[in-house]
């Protein structure tokens, strides 16, 4: 049932994203329509039922229907977005959505998962297959059509193959295993609301464009990309062998590294240019 879902629900995404592609949709329609797929998934089951209990970590915290429903939206259109708005170098979107679905499907054949373990490596291999005609200099791009059907595939698998079977903190091991898109779509949006810019007015700040700026060729920076993407899925593939007070220790260690690195280096400030 929750394949036939997100197959449906996918198929609602790509057809938005070619006709964003063709037509530049108006973003609020845009938006509304990665609502309705999201919903779609979650009518058919793909949806955040329990939290890791954060008082009592080998325990759960079951969600209702009215909180789990907004809960799994949220999550579902926020992943979508955030490889669709880390799709700035070629080869990028979809070598590191290749490294997190190759990630997810470990996850899941460990917890036995053949349906998610199936669909992730299927999902990894489109992506690899499509990468050698993707990587700079690309000779077919991925565009709004390809980057959201990637991210709207991730955040489903992570929901059924991670959140749903992992022991260990249940929303930490996707979050690491979608670092990059996350971790730079959250920074955009702080330095943004910090220097009083409109959250979804693009800018040159994006982690990317900070490699560019230090000197490192297109290809350098991806391949960086790729290798940061693959230590925090390993991670996050550890994490979850590992019991729920150790992933909580661990993740707080990463999670404060990560921000004082970002804070460092700026991050959170807009370029001078852009001020």
């Amino acid at each position: 049932r929750e394949i036939i879902g997100i197959m449906t629900a996918g198929t609602i995404i790509f057809v938005t994203g070619v006709a964003d592609d063709a037509k530049d949709l108006n973003p609020k329609l845009k938006f509304l329509l990665q609502i309705v797929a999201a919903s779609v998934a979650c009518y058919f089951g793909v949806r955040i039922d329990f939290l890791t209990d954060p008082t009592n970590t080998s325990d759960v915290i079951n969600l209702s229907t009215y909180i789990s429903i907004p809960i799994s939206i949220f999550w579902i259109v926020g992943i979508t977005n955030t490889i669709n708005l880390i799709d700035g170098l070629d080869g990028l979107s979809s070598g590191i959505s290749a490294i997190s679905a190759i990630s997810f499907s470990v996850i899941a054949a460990e917890n036995g998962n053949v349906e998610m373990t199936f669909l992730s490596l299927v999902l990894a291999g489109a992506c690899l297959g499509f990468l050698p005609y993707n990587f700079n200099p690309a000779s077919i791009f991925v565009g709004d059509s390809g980057a959201m059907f990637m991210g709207f595939m991730l955040a489903c698998i992570s929901i059924q193959a991670v959140i749903k079977s992992t022991a260990a903190l249940s929303m930490i091991i996707p979050i690491l295993g979608i670092a990059i898109p996350i971790l730079d779509t959250s920074f955009a949006i702080i330095r943004r609301f910090v220097n009083g810019r409109k959250i979804y007015i693009a800018d040159k700040g994006h982690v990317h464009h900070r490699l560019l700026d230090k000197g490192y060729s297109q290809r350098q920076t991806v391949l960086i990309l790729y290798l940061i993407s693959i230590i925090y899925s390993g991670i996050g593939i550890l994490l979850s062998r590992t019991n729920a007070v150790n992933s909580l220790i661990i993740t707080i260690i990463i999670f404060i590294a990560t921000v004082g690195v970002a804070w460092r280096t700026g991050f959170f400030e807009m370029k001078e240019e852009e001020k």
